[in-house]
């Protein structure tokens, strides 16, 4: 097979233009390659047609390449007496009217703001942690290459078989042809059949898949509170598939505990205790971050607060607050013959002055009102 020339290729990848860019010239060459190629097209012209395709279309890829780096080699920065833009996308300070916005190259270069959730646990949070964060982006299915259709059942340029590919036919009625065309209702009137094709299962028929583009290791310090920012210092890129800057705005999620409760930097914990537990007095188990402790039973039932087993400081694990312990009284739910006989014997032996003295109050106040 002869190599096509230029002028040649660029007729045959369909572009009509030598100052094509390079995105209108692979969508046309995607074109012919869905019509001619041999898995797709079964006409016995379909496999030397798709050859010269592939080399009409790598000539021109290579003349759009030769354009580029001409293009590049000569767009050198020359020397005027205009003001230049910097790096900061502003010009140089004008004294009367100040510091000028330059028009281009800043927004160019503007940094995209990606902003996500970091979720840790409330143990990741109190003592530190370093958690990766991927970022997914949509992209083009690599099986479909984006027609959400199964691979190998796309039959673009099949000739409908009711028309003959013409679209129309001739209106007839009975064995008499009436001469009048009229629209083809199998191709409606494109002369391409198409079947129904099963959706690909990689995309599930919507061409668009889900892709990493970014992976970040984020350092969480010790004593990080729900809805703080991460500095950016704390962020480090770990792979980006594209070039285009981005700037974090990550915030830190804590996850809620069964067991703790944290509101800002207090951190609490709620303790059931038994009645007869609280009335014979002596000690109670306390969940702390590091475990658990022992802590006598307040003489009332009140909160009390553990020293230097609450919530760390920020960035200082060895400094925590105190840590603050909400007993829960708990009464049984039933007792049976031996227990309640056992309660009420203790209940008439207890000398309680309140209660005494409120049932004496009641008492009085019931008499004068009668």
């Amino acid at each position: 097979m002869p190599r096509p020339q230029l002028p040649s290729a660029i007729l045959v990848v369909g572009v009509f233009t030598l100052h094509t860019n390079p995105t209108d010239a692979k969508a046309a060459y995607r074109t012919l390659a869905m019509q001619w190629h041999p898995d797709i097209n079964i006409s016995p012209q379909a496999d030397a047609r798709m050859k010269l395709i592939n080399v009409a279309y790598a000539l021109v890829c290579h003349h759009l390449d030769t354009l580029q780096q001409a293009a590049t080699a000569t767009a050198k920065p020359h020397a005027s007496s205009s003001a230049k833009p910097t790096a900061t996308g502003f010009t140089e300070y004008d004294w009367k009217k100040g510091f000028k916005a330059s028009p281009s190259g800043f927004a160019s270069s503007r940094e995209a703001l990606v902003q996500r959730s970091v979720q840790v646990s409330l143990f990741e949070a109190a003592f530190g942690c370093v958690k990766r964060v991927t970022g997914l982006e949509p992209a083009a299915c690599v099986r479909c290459a984006g027609s959400g259709e199964y691979a190998g059942t796309w039959t673009l340029g099949s000739k409908c078989m009711q028309c003959f590919g013409r679209g129309t036919h001739s209106e007839s009625v009975g064995s008499n042809v009436i001469g009048r065309s009229i629209c083809c209702v199998a191709c409606n009137g494109s002369g391409v059949f198409k079947p129904t094709t099963p959706p690909c299962p990689m995309c599930r028929g919507t061409g668009k898949t889900e892709r990493m583009a970014w992976m970040v290791d984020v350092r969480i310090h010790a004593g990080a509170l729900d809805g703080s920012e991460v500095r950016a210092s704390d962020i480090r890129l770990r792979t980006s598939l594209d070039e285009s800057p981005r700037k974090f705005k990550l915030t830190v999620q804590v996850e809620k505990s069964p067991i703790f409760r944290l509101d800002q930097d207090r951190l609490s914990v709620t303790v059931p205790i038994s009645i007869l537990r609280w009335a014979l007095g002596g000690e109670m188990t306390v969940p702390t971050l590091d475990g658990s402790i022992r802590v006598r039973i307040p003489e009332k039932l009140t909160g009390l607060w553990v020293k230097d087993q609450g919530w760390p400081q920020f960035g200082k694990p060895n400094q925590r607050k105190p840590l603050f312990v909400l007993p829960k009284m708990v009464f049984p739910d039933s007792l049976n013959d031996e227990e309640r006989r056992m309660l009420k014997a203790l209940d008439a032996r207890c000398k309680l002055p309140e209660v005494d003295g409120w049932n004496r109050s009641v008492q009085a106040w019931v008499e004068s009102a009668a």
